[in-house]
């Protein structure tokens, strides 16, 4: 109910998306990193998965990284539909003992229109890093819907089921 009811506040907002991620990433002394992250996500529409990744024998999708770290964040965007947060993105994002954050930003890979992505959340830092950050270039890999909300959901502004 609490999914369908967001599900009919992006089609009030004209869009969005919502999830939960986890996240991992590590960085070679701001020389290369590797991070990746995987997330269950909502739209107007459904539920769905995202998977990204950054690794550096890809220039296409590579990154500079330094620390290292796992978390799980919060992740919500501007994207239209699921399918506009598919392909390659740029990023930055960093994290301070056990927060992190982040920002990546691209366009659809539907119509072209600008899509912005923004997380917060909780980070489990390593002994060795307190902190870390990235900066680079990601490609995401999105799933079918796993789930169907009723098409159209019969949305009230008022009373959202």
């Amino acid at each position: 109910m609490a999914l369908e009811a967001l599900a009919c506040t992006f089609q009030f907002l004209g869009g969005g998306t919502a999830g939960v991620c986890l996240n991992g990433m590590i960085g070679f002394g701001m020389v290369m990193g590797i991070s990746g992250e995987v997330c269950l996500q909502t739209d107007q529409n459904g539920i769905f998965g995202t998977a990204s990744y950054s690794v550096p024998w890809d220039r296409n999708y590579s990154n500079y990284a330094v620390g290292s770290g796992l978390g799980v964040v919060v992740q919500g965007s501007d994207a239209r539909t699921k399918n506009d947060l598919a392909d390659q993105f740029s990023f930055l994002n960093g994290g301070i003992g056990y927060v992190q954050g982040g920002y990546a930003w691209g366009n659809s890979s539907v119509d072209g229109r600008p899509v912005h992505v923004g997380e917060l959340g909780l980070s489990a830092p390593t002994i060795s890093s307190p902190g870390s950050g990235a900066a680079g270039h990601s490609n995401t890999l999105v799933s079918g819907y796993w789930y169907n909300y009723c098409d159209p959901i019969p949305c009230d502004a008022l009373n959202a089921r």
